[in-house]
């Protein structure tokens, strides 16, 4: 799972909804009694696994507390202590967003019981579902769990049970995000900001002892995305800690080893743990393992490991530049190098691949992410990643118009990754097959290889046969309207001027393409211009390429 950025949409941000419950309405005072978790992914809530656990607090609960949320001195009587449900909490929560109601609340209160518990606490990210509410609906008369859901037209049950509104939370979130996105909020970082606007809100928590519900954006780390082998250490690039196996294990177990964990190498040594000195290990990789099958045959899968490694193992201390390993690499003419601290002791092991990831991974695996892409969430989270990538290029000092051309290919492949998406779509709902042959273009910039990172839709159809309004035109206006749906909840947001696909002006066929280039070019009204400048930068990114090529020639003609 990717950490989340604040250009990571809000649909597809991985988050916990979360909710706790205590002796007291004062966070400065008050104790854990209960902690409800559930999962979000997707936009959507996710049912199992729950968290609910209970909490023995080591005071009396108070009795107007009681009264609100129904939990008894009796009721936590043996229950477990704050530490023990801390470690299932953490455990569940991982590295998600949290999201709840009223959520300063929470965090004061849990920050309290790790202070008092003497547990490490790292305030999580996090969204505040009574801001975001009152973000997407200004004019409500009240933001209380209940008032919010009636608006969104939720149930809620459980209420006042940790569990329960924490679910109550997570359903609300889930409903804000299109409510959210008719503001112009689709992102993570723009919620947090907007979120943080409401100074009179926050102001009340701060008043009320409550932690603050959102996280303040910081400055884009740079390094993790810098590509320079002169500005990164082997420690960032190692993978860590090592997979190290006893000298005795049959060569046949470690192949399965390597094959579950999908790795290239495994360390070996006479105890099998990565707590040694460095000369303690040898190393087996693919290619030990190939030339002494190719020696030995069947033979080979039962000798012990320790008989294949190599010794002595070549190293490389974590705090060397990442130039030094490829140097050293090319020298020794080997892939794989282990990594020691400044001790001599064993982190790590660095490979080649792991160097090649330093320039390509990142621009590879956002391609890769979108051409696979499910949904509208998982097409959002792969867009996500573009800035962070253009960072990275930006850093390596790539002309900037080489950069914008980049932006416009991974533009394109979204587009027509939505495409597809839309006319599947289009089919499981009854619609049946395109009427005819079709092309999807990107317009404007996109089509250019000019855009920037905050593009707007720019994109049109072109199909076979068909008169305006008749069979094919409600056919393609049905599909447009969909790839403009799925786009916007991508990040990718609404053309303000129109020029959608959804928009009969720019969907139409062949010949009603023509007619209409025809008196653009006749009449040279000024929006006649603007949208001639938009058309003649077209490029087709799914369907009939043919068709596609017929248009260009015609209008260029």
């Amino acid at each position: 799972m990717k950490p989340a950025t604040g250009a990571t949409p809000l649909i597809a941000i991985a988050a916990a909804a979360v909710d706790t419950e205590t002796t007291g309405p004062d966070a400065t005072k008050a104790r854990v009694i209960q902690i409800g978790a559930i999962g979000i992914a997707h936009g959507k809530v996710v049912r199992k696994p729950q968290l609910d656990l209970l909490i023995d607090p080591g005071e009396a609960i108070l009795s107007e507390a009681s009264l609100v949320h129904g939990i008894t001195d009796t009721d936590v009587d043996g229950a477990g202590s704050f530490a023990d449900a801390w470690g299932q909490f953490q455990e569940f929560i991982g590295d998600r967003i949290l999201v709840g109601h009223s959520i300063g609340f929470d965090l004061a209160v849990l920050e309290r019981e790790c202070r008092r518990a003497r547990l490490p606490w790292k305030k999580p990210r996090a969204l505040c579902v009574r801001l975001l509410a009152t973000i997407a609906n200004p004019n409500l008369a009240d933001y209380s769990l209940e008032t919010i859901a009636a608006w969104l037209r939720l149930e809620i049950a459980g209420r006042h049970s940790a569990l329960g509104d924490a679910i109550a939370a997570g359903d609300i979130f889930a409903a804000l995000i299109p409510e959210l996105r008719k503001r112009n909020i689709r992102t993570l970082g723009e919620a947090e900001v907007a979120c943080l606007a409401l100074s009179d809100a926050l102001e009340a928590g701060h008043r009320a002892g409550w932690a603050e519900p959102v996280s303040r954006p910081q400055a884009p780390a740079f390094q993790p995305v810098d590509p320079y082998a002169y500005r990164h250490r082997v420690g960032s690039l190692m993978s860590g800690p090592p997979v190290v196996v006893k000298s005795t294990k049959p060569t046949r177990q470690v192949i399965d080893l390597m094959v579950k964990r999908k790795i290239s190498s495994v360390l070996v040594s006479d105890r099998g743990t990565p707590d040694q000195p460095i000369e303690a290990y040898g190393i087996v990789t693919e290619r030990d393992l190939m030339r002494r099958i190719s020696s030995d045959a069947e033979r080979a899968f039962d000798m012990p490991v320790g008989s294949i490694a190599t010794r002595p193992l070549i190293s490389i201390r974590a705090a060397a530049f990442a130039y030094r390993a490829i140097g050293r690499m090319d020298r020794l003419k080997v892939r794989h190098l282990a990594v020691r601290d400044d001790g001599g002791m064993l982190v790590g092991v660095l490979s080649a691949r792991d160097l090649l990831r330093l320039r390509a991974a990142a621009a590879i695996d956002l391609d890769d992410t979108i051409e696979h892409a499910r949904d509208a969430a998982e097409l959002a989270a792969s867009w996500s990643m573009l800035p962070g990538v253009v960072r990275s290029l930006l850093g390596e000092a790539i002309d900037p118009r080489v950069v914008a051309e980049i932006i416009s290919d991974e533009l394109c492949s979204l587009t027509r990754r939505a495409a597809v998406l839309a006319e599947q779509q289009m089919q499981i709902e009854g619609h049946g097959p395109p009427p005819c042959a079709y092309a999807v273009l990107v317009l404007g910039s996109g089509g250019r290889g000019e855009s920037l990172m905050a593009p707007d839709q720019d994109n049109a159809i072109v199909f076979a046969d068909g008169e305006p309004n008749g069979p094919e035109d409600r056919w393609f206006k049905t599909l447009g309207a969909k790839l403009a749906d799925m786009l916007d909840i991508s990040g990718v947001p609404y053309c303000k001027g129109g020029v959608m696909a959804s928009n009969a002006a720019f969907r139409g066929s062949l010949d009603t393409w023509k007619r209409r280039v025809e008196d653009w070019v006749r009449r040279l009204r000024p929006e006649d211009l603007l949208n001639v400048d938009i058309v003649y930068d077209l490029r087709p990114v799914h369907g009939d390429t043919t068709l596609a090529a017929q248009f260009v020639e015609y209008a260029y003609d």
